[in-house]
């Protein structure tokens, strides 16, 4: 399958699965063998680019076992835009943090990290 059309150039479509495209289509080398009696679902993905509602067409071409086009079949294609991009929540860490303390000023402040230590435990000095 080929996805393309619109105003995207030739050599910007995408092949999927990916396969050498030559003006538009596949060469007829690669891609996935099946046969008919013996169907299979094909989930297909690839690195999307940013934005796939560029592409109007999807076209779905099968060969033969030599390389030979039996079948082009060309369908619209509705692709989604991408959602806009939302900020992302706050980690948990950042949400259950509480806020800084408020000192009313009648506290006393220490001077020196020894001092707050002392202070820390129950007067204290420190050694």
């Amino acid at each position: 399958m080929v996805l393309g059309g619109g105003q995207v150039p030739t050599d910007h479509w995408l092949a999927l699965p990916d396969v050498t495209l030559v003006d538009g289509k596949p060469d007829g080398r690669g891609g996935r063998t099946f046969r008919i009696s013996r169907f299979v679902d094909m989930d297909l993905s690839v690195q999307s680019p940013k934005d796939p509602s560029v592409y109007q067409t999807a076209t779905v071409y099968i060969f033969d076992k030599n390389g030979a086009l039996m079948v082009e079949q060309t369908a619209a294609a509705d692709l989604p835009a991408p959602a806009p991009k939302t900020a992302p929540p706050p980690s948990p860490a950042e949400a259950e943090t509480p806020p800084p303390a408020e000192t009313t000023g009648s506290e006393p402040q220490a001077d020196t990290v020894e001092e707050a230590i002392s202070s820390e435990a129950g007067g204290v000095p420190a050694p």
